[in-house]
């Protein structure tokens, strides 16, 4: 790390282990009730059957998360040393508190994403075995807790500055009272798609995706338009 990043939250690593332990120990018990492969596609004209071993399946998302916490671990690293070469001179370094806040948001991904990834381990698991499982509300549920994790970190999040100027202190400002407010928006958009998700699932995801794009275009809105009126 250097001087001007931050380290992730540590209990964030240790749900990720977990969640990695929670989906290895998941694959041993139901390795044997496993088929060998599944068809993805049927053979048909000109190509053949495509197959996914159960073992592919098996290792996908506990090494999807444990890349990802790697990827997220060195972010603030990269962050740093980005800003370090693109910011002004006239502009002082973030303050402790900004890059803690900034870390913060990226170690509530991260157990976004550990909640995410073993209920979807469980759902393509579920595919090889005869057992039935509500994919649907499951990944929906998990999805919504996504929501509401990343939600809860948004007032943390600290935009820095790069030219110093009073226009981009403007646009800054805004953001980050926007953020403020979408946070309880966000939160409440998850609690919406968990209740679908039990109650109709179908319309669960399209609440997530369409909820969440038009809240982000709000922010965007809402960050750029102090710098168009000026």
């Amino acid at each position: 790390m250097t001087a001007n990043s931050a380290r992730l939250p540590v209990p964030a690593f240790v749900i990720v282990g977990l969640a990695v332990i929670a989906m290895i120990v998941w694959s041993i018990l139901q390795w044997p009730h496993m088929d060998a492969t599944i068809v993805t596609r049927e053979a048909a004209g000109n190509h053949g059957a495509s197959t996914v071993p159960r073992a592919v399946t098996v290792a996908a998302m506990p090494l999807a998360l444990v890349l990802l916490a790697v990827l997220l671990a060195f972010a603030p690293t990269l962050d740093a040393r980005i800003m370090e070469h693109s910011r002004s001179r006239s502009v002082a370094e973030p303050a402790a508190k900004e890059r803690r806040g900034s870390a913060l948001v990226l170690g509530g991904l991260l157990v976004g994403l550990s909640v995410l990834f073993p209920i979807l381990h469980v759902a393509l698991i579920s595919l090889y075995t005869p057992d039935k499982v509500p994919v649907v509300p499951l990944v929906s549920t998990a999805v919504g807790v996504l929501l509401i994790g990343l939600g809860a970190t948004f007032p943390f999040i600290r935009v820095q500055a790069v030219t110093g100027g009073p226009r981009e202190a403007r646009v800054l400002k805004t953001q980050h009272r926007a953020y403020r407010y979408a946070a309880s928006i966000l939160i409440v958009i998850g609690a919406a798609v968990i209740a679908a998700a039990w109650i109709v699932p179908v319309a669960a995801m399209p609440i997530a995706v369409i909820g969440t794009l038009i809240l982000f275009a709000g922010i965007g809105t809402a960050s750029l338009y102090p710098a168009v009126r000026s």
